[in-house]
């Protein structure tokens, strides 16, 4: 039914890889030989990419690294999305990219709908996927060139209709986590 490269998004969904077993990967993001580096990893999670301030503008880690670094610039944006990288970013626990991805691969067709939900559902389990939605649209959203550009420094709304439809797409998710949760607690 699923093409071969969607199976494992199934399994990695489901099964919520273990964290004991990715974390050992050299490439992860995650380094699980201090609580201090699982907090932080897992507060990043929730944070959004730019935050204001009263007198100033702070930017993430990621936000910064998608500015400076074209090549994971065109990885996070590319032209087409596809699901080989989402199993990347979660194999590396680069969770915040993988769902930037769903968010871009759920409105293509009935199929990613229900991959994406299985996923977001699955993660809800562990995560706080209400919170973790606004914060990857957030970080991403803004630095999108399908969305708009950046400008000595400032970001241009280039195209609202597209925002709006990504936008809506975090809004579904969301209600699809608040949905389930519901009937959990039944």
């Amino acid at each position: 039914m699923y093409t071969s490269y969607l199976k494992p998004v199934i399994y990695l969904a489901i099964g919520l890889l273990a964290f004991k077993s990715i974390g050992q990967s050299t490439t992860s993001k995650l380094d699980t030989s201090s609580e201090t580096s699982i907090l932080a990893w897992i507060n990043d999670l929730y944070a959004e990419g730019v935050k204001v301030t009263n007198d100033s503008i702070i930017l993430s880690d990621e936000t910064n690294k998608i500015l400076r670094d074209t090549v994971y610039f065109a990885l996070i944006f590319p032209k087409t999305y596809t699901w080989e990288p989402v199993v990347k970013f979660i194999q590396n626990q680069d969770l915040k990219p993988a769902i930037w991805y769903l968010i871009n691969l759920y409105p293509l067709n009935e199929k990613n709908k229900d991959l994406a939900v299985k996923f977001i559902l699955s993660y809800d389990a562990i995560f706080k996927m209400d919170k973790m939605l606004p914060s990857v649209f957030a970080t991403y959203s803004i630095l999108d060139p399908e969305i708009g550009s950046i400008h000595d420094g400032h970001s241009e709304i280039t195209a609202p209709h597209i925002l709006e439809k990504k936008l809506n797409v975090v809004k579904e998710l969301m209600y699809y986590v608040e949905k389930n949760r519901s009937l959990i607690k039944k």
